[in-house]
């Protein structure tokens, strides 16, 4: 029902709300594992060895965490005051960086490496009590629920450019609310598709990160760049160029790589 907002300022508080479960889920997570941090030494000790095949799923997975790169410009237009934008993507980012620092930091020492499916409150079952598990789940869950119209409404927005025409609103209103409303209904049936069809969270995670993250954080800022600026020194050339090829190789490979790990796991570490 949410991804029928067409506005981003309608879905301000439905973000804010979805932050804060966010937030209470990361806390009561980081409680929850607080005192199995007394073995920390022996899972530092054991930390997993690099494996460069694996460079690729790495490289989805962190483009996976920014995902909400694809807000900046759709954000910074909302803005009452868009030069306040950098300062606000700033801090946003540092902090971002600093609570899975911390997350990943914490939950692989407490759970000694064990976290394999892309989920920590998985690899928690057993280990903490299931009624708190249940309650951090459901925070999640609620912000999933709440945040994903405003991550859903960027791409939306430019799928409406080819489904619906210019004008339609005015011409057919009835027509124009049926497509735009089929449309959202369509792609929210499609994502949950995925999710239901895909069981590793994991190797899903990685897929979306090498196929859209990627592309929308390596590939398309150069080329925008190169296209508004119109006086570009050599040294910007050479760095847009080297920033899109290394993004179209990851792209290309990490989607390739992901895909295989989803059909065959056992090729695949």
């Amino acid at each position: 029902v949410f991804t029928l907002v067409r506005s981003i300022k309608g879905l301000s508080v439905l973000s804010l709300l979805g932050n804060l479960f966010l937030a209470s889920g990361v806390v009561m997570v980081l409680a929850l594992l607080a005192s199995r941090l007394s073995g920390g030494a022996e899972a530092v000790g054991k930390l997993a060895k690099f494996e460069v095949s694996n460079i690729f799923l790495f490289i989805g997975n962190l483009a996976y965490a920014f995902e909400g790169i694809c807000l900046v410009l759709p954000v910074e237009n909302s803005m009452e005051n868009p030069d306040r934008f950098g300062v606000v993507l700033g801090k946003a980012m540092a902090t971002i960086v600093i609570v899975f620092f911390i997350v990943g930091t914490w939950g692989y020492v407490a759970l000694d490496g064990a976290v394999t499916n892309g989920s920590i409150t998985a690899a928690m079952q057993g280990l903490v009590g299931a009624g708190w598990l249940a309650a951090v789940n459901l925070l999640c869950a609620a912000a999933v629920l709440v945040t994903f119209p405003l991550q859903f409404i960027a791409a939306v927005q430019v799928l409406d450019t080819f489904w619906v025409t210019e004008g339609a609103a005015e011409a057919a209103p009835r027509l124009f609310l049926l497509k735009t409303y089929s449309l959202r209904a369509g792609v929210v049936l499609f994502c949950a598709c995925c999710a239901i069809v895909i069981p590793d969270v994991g190797k899903l995670i990685s897929l979306v990160g090498t196929m859209c993250g990627v592309s929308l954080g390596l590939v398309v800022p150069p080329l925008i760049h190169y296209r508004v600026c119109s006086t570009l020194s050599k040294r910007w050339l050479v760095l847009d160029l080297a920033v899109g090829i290394f993004g179209v190789v990851a792209a290309v490979a990490g989607t390739g790589y992901s895909i295989l790990a989803l059909v065959d796991p056992g090729l695949v570490p």
